[in-house]
């Protein structure tokens, strides 16, 4: 697969507090035949080719990055101005026979994997997890589940003070 060094447009993730059931092969809720979630240059982003998320949230430094040296690994922000990230992959959830889940579309549930971990010896499938203590709601990537926490929607967001759209992830909701 591809590696591609771009970023998504103004992309910045957020939570939704619900997740979605699981999705069966007669789900509508797929989003296959959707607008399809365009790059920073423009091009359709393919299913399973690597990308860079960039936050557009104040405070924010640099690209989205996993925890160095805990397992399960935490989703964070780079500390560095300058760091792409981690990349990551996106992949479509729906009927695997067909053939437009080749590119990731709006509103569609999709997969987020960092790849394999050999320090924690999984692959690093994103999920939302809560911390009790804090009531915080966390993304972790650990293991390979696709069930409910681990199913993302990317969304368009329309911010006021400019008409233009974004795109944003979103857990599945």
């Amino acid at each position: 697969m591809a590696t591609h060094f771009t970023v998504l447009a103004a992309t910045t993730l957020l939570l939704l507090l619900s997740h979605s059931p699981t999705p069966t092969t007669g789900d509508t809720n797929t989003g296959i035949g959707s607008e399809a979630v365009l790059d920073i240059e423009g091009n359709p982003l393919e299913a399973n080719s690597e990308y860079y998320i960039l936050p557009v949230v104040p405070g924010f430094t640099g690209g989205l990055i996993l925890e160095p040296l805990l397992c399960p690994r935490y989703v964070i922000a780079s500390p560095s101005y300058s760091g792409l990230g981690s990349p990551v992959k996106f992949i479509p959830v729906g009927t695997p026979d067909d053939d437009r889940l080749g590119q990731i579309h709006l509103s569609s549930n999709v997969i987020i994997d960092s790849g394999f971990s050999p320090i924690c010896r999984n692959r690093l499938v994103w999920s939302v997890s809560s911390y009790l203590p804090l009531r915080l709601l966390l993304i972790v990537a650990d293991g390979a589940s696709y069930t409910p926490p681990a199913l993302f929607k990317i969304n368009k967001i329309l911010h006021l003070a400019s008409p233009r759209y974004e795109e944003a992830l979103f857990a599945s909701g």
